[in-house]
């Protein structure tokens, strides 16, 4: 495909993690697509804000690739400003931001931004969103309604905002989410959604995530890399602990290097979960083995000086940071969680955890030292093949184009 304009894509860590990281200033080439067939759609796009976590990039990669296909495609941000406001208006996204604390408020502005845009479908990101938008659209149903969740129904699944967004979802047209996982799970706690939900993949971009030549993997300590915000979800003191666990049963060398947010937006202070973290590094002598190199601006170059992607988080929909490494040729040890067991069986790539807990993280590091060099590499090709079938940007926009045409009762 012919490649559009320029797309300036940050990273703000992956997957379910607070706001707060600063957006990068990295160019990657975007696809420029032509409408299939029934012309321009005007499509909507809702959420709280564009605050620099996994969903809100999806939702910048989703909207610019729109764009390029020729749609009309606005974003409303009714909770106020967010870290990738500038980021989504450099791609030239039409943004609308507003603040508004109460719920009858954010309703309101809401209904009050559809009825002046018009849009064909509106697309809420996340549950919060995905309710306004059926709410905001009732009893008229005028609009074709796209909600999502991501996570929550596996994860959450008590959770009272959870419960009442899939009451209101039987009103929208589709529920898409991320993973097969999350599908099953929806259906469960909300069998009336049958026939709703539909699973469409993330979205990188496999030009800046790209495998480092392989002379550069082989030689000194194996580096595992971790890439995400260092709080609860991401389990960094597990991780800690599980290296603690290889050093002493290993004599093969290795390191784990976290590339991510460690301290909370505003205050400054340490994460919990990362001072926890750091302690643990310090009792157990792991200086040197362990290290929280913060956030990077290329994190593509952290990627391609690593030997092995570590993800042992404990709650995620399909992680930015797995799919990343894994089109960056790195084989992958991760926890089993969503559907990563899923993508270690289909693409043969790495090795899933037993659990979330130190010692079957640490089994799972201590099978991927044993492999040989060779072998890694052989998985991380195989990785990046997956990648490249499977979470490619244009087939994640072309998939959502597809919804939205069918939806609107035009085809696909």
């Amino acid at each position: 495909p012919a490649v559009g304009r320029a797309f300036r894509a940050g990273y703000g860590g992956t997957g379910a993690e607070p706001p707060g990281a600063a957006p990068e200033d990295h160019v990657v080439a975007r696809p420029a697509r032509l409408p299939v067939g029934g012309g321009a759609v005007r499509i909507g796009y809702l959420v709280g804000a564009l605050n620099a976590g996994g969903s809100e990039r999806q939702l910048i990669y989703l909207a610019s690739g729109m764009a390029a296909g020729g749609h009309e495609v606005e974003i409303f941000c009714y909770d106020g400003s967010g870290e990738f406001d500038e980021l989504a208006e450099r791609n030239g996204l039409r943004l609308r931001v507003e603040t508004h604390r109460s719920r009858v408020g954010k309703l309101l502005a809401v209904r009050r931004w559809l009825r002046e845009l018009g849009p064909d479908v509106v697309h809420g990101i996340m549950k919060r969103a995905s309710s306004l938008a059926i709410l905001a659209d009732l009893p008229a149903s005028k609009r074709r309604v796209v909600a999502t969740d991501l996570s929550t129904a596996t994860f959450d699944p008590g959770q009272r905002a959870l419960r009442a967004a899939l009451r209101l979802y039987r009103f929208a047209d589709v529920v898409a989410t991320q993973t097969e996982v999350n599908r099953r799970s929806l259906l469960r706690l909300g069998p009336w959604l049958e026939g709703k939900v539909r699973v469409v993949r993330n979205g990188i971009d496999l030009e800046r995530f790209r495998p480092a030549p392989e002379a550069v993997r082989g030689e000194g300590p194996v580096r595992f890399l971790v890439v995400g915000t260092a709080w609860r979800a991401k389990n960094p003191v597990e991780v800690v602990r599980a290296a603690a666990i290889v050093r002493d049963r290993s004599a093969r060398p290795f390191r784990v290097d976290w590339v991510g947010r460690v301290h909370r937006q505003g205050s400054g202070e340490p994460i919990p979960e990362y001072a926890a973290a750091a302690r643990a590094v310090e009792e157990l002598g792991l200086e040197g083995v362990v290290e929280f190199a913060g956030p990077t601006d290329r994190v593509e170059e952290a990627y391609r000086s690593a030997d092995v992607l570590l993800h042992a988080s404990i709650q995620d929909g399909i992680p930015n940071a797995v799919v990343e490494g894994m089109a960056s040729g790195l084989p992958i040890v991760v926890s089993p969680v969503s559907d990563l067991p899923l993508i270690v069986e289909a693409g043969d790539n790495g090795f899933v955890s037993d659990g979330f807990e130190a010692e079957p993280i640490a089994a799972a590091m201590l099978r991927m030292l044993e492999t040989s060099p060779a072998e890694r590499a052989a998985m991380g090709r195989r990785s990046r093949e997956l990648a490249e079938r499977w979470f490619g940007l244009d087939r994640f926009v072309a998939e959502y184009e597809a919804l939205y045409r069918e939806i609107l009762g035009s085809g696909a």
